[in-house]
């Protein structure tokens, strides 16, 4: 228990040791930095909030000082430990299938484009060969039209000159170049028919494989989909369980925090009430008989002074307004002479 400044004492519920130590393991259990003290924010102390607050400060340190009274809590405990519980949707049916697919699309691309570039290879390797075969078949085709026609035309000029044009050796001439003619065509053509079939039957064996490959292409990225899907619902299904878990132990934590914590709030406010009580009704016994001390009369002059100083900024009628809105503050900040010497101050000397 804090000692007064004029001897006097009385038995508190816990030391001040005993209070910092307390302090001190609960910010090493919750991890917690220990903060100097914030003013109350808001409106109330009007527009003389910077000079109350430093005010306050001086009282502080006043009491602090000469009465042994510690205004500042040990520590500025925060009113939470701040754990953010963790946000997650987990993913539909349709949304893992959609990764799962978008996954194996970038995976399987690959090999299913070289499949379509090799049949596309086979594809037109058979078609240049046709056009070539085709070529080369209308040429020799042409050819032989060509000495056919000239076997033709030497025949019938030849019967011309002999005069046999109508005769049977005539007629017997054309019917072998006929014959000739209808047998070389038939002879190429199946010579080119059986170039054309084996083209086509290399092609349709490519088809076939490329048609095999593209079903076990489909067997397997249907088997690695399924696969995938029931790996990914597992994931997710391990996840929230984790983020549950996360949850649920950051609430209980936060819920033994908060007990914690207002027990010990409770012992820092007995043990500082309890403080200051005790030194009040020490200063008010000793002003009673002695006065007020000349050390308290100095600590006021000075926070008047600092009053004056802040005030000289504004005019006469703002200071006068500033000082009815903070009144109370003031009165009990500076002691009422001193605010009462401060509206004088104001009103009087500073109009002469």
């Amino acid at each position: 228990m804090a000692n007064n400044g004029s001897g006097g004492s009385s038995k508190s519920t816990f030391s001040l040791d005993e209070i910092v130590e307390k302090v001190s393991n609960f910010f090493d259990k919750y991890n917690i930095k220990d903060t100097s003290r914030d003013y109350p924010e808001g409106d109330e102390l009007g527009s003389s909030r910077e000079l109350i607050e430093a005010l306050t400060e001086l009282d502080a340190k006043y009491r602090a000082q000469k009465l042994n009274v510690d205004y500042d809590s040990p520590a500025d405990i925060p009113e939470s430990l701040n754990l953010q519980p963790v946000e997650y949707d987990k993913m539909t049916p349709t949304e893992i299938r959609d990764a799962v697919v978008s996954d194996l699309n970038g995976k399987y691309a690959g090999d299913r484009e070289e499949l379509d570039a090799d049949i596309t290879r086979e594809r037109d390797k058979a078609a240049q060969e046709i056009a070539e075969l085709e070529a080369d078949e209308a040429a020799e085709l042409d050819e032989f039209t060509a000495e056919i026609g000239a076997e033709a035309a030497a025949l019938t000029e030849d019967m011309v000159l002999q005069g046999l044009v109508n005769s049977t050796v005539f007629d017997m001439g054309a019917e072998n170049i006929r014959k000739k003619a209808a047998d070389g065509y038939a002879e190429i053509s199946a010579e080119y028919d059986t170039k054309y079939r084996k083209i086509d039957s290399e092609l349709k064996q490519a088809e076939t494989e490329y048609r095999n490959a593209l079903s076990a292409f489909d067997l397997k990225y249907a088997a690695d989909l399924m696969d995938g899907v029931l790996k990914l619902r597992a994931e997710e299904e391990k996840r929230l369980r984790e983020i549950n878990d996360y949850n649920a132990e950051i609430k209980e934590r936060e819920a033994e925090y908060q007990k914690e914590r207002q027990e010990l709030l409770t012992d820092l406010y007995l043990q500082r009430n309890e403080a200051i009580l005790s030194a009040a009704k020490a200063e008010n016994e000793y002003e009673r008989e002695n006065g007020v001390s000349t050390e308290k009369l100095a600590e006021y002059q000075r926070r008047y002074a600092l009053a004056k100083e802040f005030y000289s900024k504004y005019s006469p009628e703002e200071v006068g307004k500033m000082l009815e809105e903070s009144r109370d503050y003031l009165a009990l900040l500076l002691g009422t002479d001193k605010f009462n010497e401060l509206g004088y101050w104001n009103f009087v000397e500073r109009k002469q």
